[in-house]
């Protein structure tokens, strides 16, 4: 870690491990992984570097979380910091160019755990979707939210329900997939195809190789394990379920183009070239 960087809290793994499970009763293994890109969010904002997200640095002070282990994997805190920004760059062209056309921009953000974003960018109908469990952890520590906010799991059509607008709206799916299986994550992209018209999904994903693994710093692969990736974003298409492969954005280019920003407080670290955002769109 760069020297003079701060740290967000100070607890032993023990008061981690405490804290985590009185605040997440009921929470399957999967979505407690929701404290992964908080903390790294909150970690990069307090460094200064490539995401600004005081909201996450509220909510992981409010929580009193740490963890020794994520504090330590500065990899991860850079794929996530990278994804993040991204998401906030597709994020912020879609409301553009719904604007621009005279639209009312509409974001489901499916699997929404303690994410953000909504708080970046606050002018968009927005819609969050996630378990019981992560959504009332959600409701107790983000406030300042005007969303909808749906109790449910994606993979099913009854929070779909809840959506009004069914036309022109983007689906943001983040670092979620890759704990299901391929016949899953087929099962939810039929499922946004049936009942959603001209919309977008952007969402990442792991390279195949990634399946395999059965170590990470940051992640109990035997609770959470990794179970889906894909080559390319023309993967979905051969599903035959009509989608179009938009756009990707790989780690290593963006870390290139904003290495100003980054240099100095992380060393280089092996990107994998399937290890990407993805923008697909159905019409």
């Amino acid at each position: 870690m760069a020297s003079g960087s701060r740290i967000l809290n100070n607890v032993t793994q023990e008061e981690t491990a405490e804290r985590e499970t009185r605040n997440t009763p009921g929470m399957t293994d999967v979505s407690k992984t929701l404290f992964l890109p908080l903390f790294f969010r909150a970690q990069e904002t307090l460094e200064g570097g490539i995401v600004n997200d005081p909201a996450s640095v509220a909510i992981v002070r409010s929580l009193g979380y740490d963890n020794l282990n994520f504090r330590l994997d500065r990899e991860m805190q850079l794929i996530i910091s990278l994804r993040t920004m991204v998401l906030d760059r597709i994020t912020g062209n879609y409301i553009r160019d719904m604007r621009a056309q005279g639209k009312q921009p509409v974001i489901i953000n499916l699997s929404a755990g303690l994410d953000t974003r909504e708080q970046r960018f606050p002018d968009a109908v927005w819609y969050h979707v996630d378990l019981e469990s992560p959504v009332a952890l959600r409701k107790q520590y983000i406030r300042d939210s005007h969303a909808t906010v749906i109790a449910g799991s994606a993979f099913d059509d009854n929070w779909i329900r809840q959506v009004r607008e069914r036309e022109d709206v983007l689906v943001i799916v983040e670092g979620v997939l890759m704990y299901f299986s391929e016949e899953m994550v087929k099962k939810l992209f039929c499922l946004l195809a049936a009942h959603f018209k001209h919309f977008w999904v952007t969402f990442d994903a792991l390279a195949k190789r990634y399946t395999r693994l059965r170590i990470h710093q940051s992640i109990d692969v035997s609770k959470a394990g990794f179970k889906w990736g894909i080559g390319s974003a023309h993967d979905i298409e051969e599903w035959d379920t009509g989608y179009e492969a938009m756009s990707d954005y790989g780690y290593y280019q963006e870390y290139l183009d904003h290495y100003d920003r980054i240099a100095g407080r992380y060393r280089l670290i092996r990107f994998d070239a399937t290890h990407k955002v993805y923008v697909v769109r159905h019409s």
